[in-house]
């Protein structure tokens, strides 16, 4: 892929992403912290500092954004970091199951602590 092809790939990915927070690029610009015009040279296809990407990059990183999904030309994978083949999550069951055994043995350790007076 071409340069120029790439730069017009991030800057549509970027796009999709700040239309979806409903920020218009003047907002997106100023929670980012970069200066006036350079989303919209970005979005454009036209490039901008590596220091406003890696902003932008850090910013949808802390809204929850895969930025995987942003910059690798093959992005099939979901555009969200709660994309499950990304992160393992416990089903709920699992969570409830620990926590009463945690529960039990925090009774049993009292009771122990108890016994040997303790507490």
């Amino acid at each position: 892929m071409a340069k120029n092809e790439y730069l017009e790939l991030l800057g549509k990915r970027i796009r999709v992403i700040r239309k979806e927070l409903g920020l218009y690029q003047m907002d997106f610009e100023d929670q980012v912290g970069i200066g006036r015009g350079s989303l919209l040279r970005l979005e454009a296809g036209k490039g901008g500092s590596i220091t406003n990407i890696l902003k932008i990059l850090n910013f949808l990183m802390d809204k929850g954004y895969n930025c995987e999904w942003i910059i690798k030309m093959d992005n099939s994978g979901s555009f969200k970091k709660d994309d499950p083949l990304r992160f393992y999550t416990f089903p709920k069951e699992d969570l409830v199951e620990q926590a009463k055994k945690l529960n039990q043995l925090t009774s049993e350790h009292l009771e122990t602590l108890e016994k040997l007076e303790i507490i």
